[in-house]
């Protein structure tokens, strides 16, 4: 059973003989990676939790935890949600909640480190509050089904929650369906016009890239319509008026 102090932590842990410098460096590198994608998806801002990671003593076990001023509420949610999506990972083809393609595509990286050490016994799992994640071929093969996606011009609705200049210019929409963000990529001198429509509702128009079930990833934005406000759209007594004549 873990200890108290264990299951309020997130560590990778690497096993196996002649473990090569680069790549246990790779592999601690890519899991950050997808702990700060996956915070992104959960705070929207991941500077909202501060990381420190520890090696523990005598080992090839490196320790990620919350530094001790920050009182984030939703630390719990990412490691768990860190853990478990990796299990989803490595078990189905199936896109883990708060994974965006960025924390898909890290995870991919970090499976594919094992390639790199073709010939050796290393092993990699990643310890939490649940059973351990052993990270295997498998989730090459998963994540390489989940990016499989196609791209056509068309428009996505939704509610703007978030602008950034993070990667590259874009906003994020929240879409009625599914509930899912939706990064919209924007030119950086057009950015400044989404402040004035930051939490209405809106329609982006532009290339959509789709996963392979359908959903929609991002969009490259051609162009943006407001939809109305509730005070302008007119009451039934206005349109019967207006049809009075037909």
């Amino acid at each position: 059973m873990q200890s108290k102090d264990k299951n309020n932590e997130l560590t990778i842990k690497f096993e196996g003989h002649d473990l090569l410098p680069e790549v246990f460096i790779d592999g601690v590198n890519e899991f950050f990676k997808i702990i700060k994608a996956v915070t992104e998806e959960i705070c929207e801002d991941e500077s909202l939790i501060k990381w420190i990671i520890q090696v523990r003593e005598g080992s090839t076990e490196v320790v990620f935890k919350q530094h001790q001023d920050c009182k984030a509420r939703k630390v719990e949610l990412v490691k768990d949600s860190v853990q478990q999506g990796l299990r989803i990972l490595e078990e189905k083809i199936e896109e883990p909640r708060y994974f965006s393609d960025k924390a898909i595509r890290h995870a991919q990286q970090l499976a594919g480190i094992l390639g790199k050490s073709k010939g050796t016994d290393l092993s990699i799992s990643i310890l939490g509050r649940s059973k351990p994640v052993n990270i295997t071929n498998n989730i090459i093969e998963h994540t390489k089904e989940i990016l499989r996606a196609g791209q056509a011009y068309g428009s996505v609705e939704g509610w703007l929650h978030t602008i950034s200049m993070r990667e590259k210019p874009h906003f994020v929409l929240y879409e009625p369906v599914w509930d899912k963000a939706i990064r919209c990529w924007i030119d950086e001198n057009k950015l400044s016009s989404m402040f004035k429509l930051f939490g209405k509702r809106i329609e982006v128009f532009g290339d959509i890239r789709y996963k392979k079930d359908g959903t929609p990833v991002s969009i490259t934005v051609d162009n943006v319509i407001p939809f109305p406000e509730a005070d302008d759209i007119p009451d039934f007594h206005s349109v019967i008026g207006i049809l009075e004549n037909y």
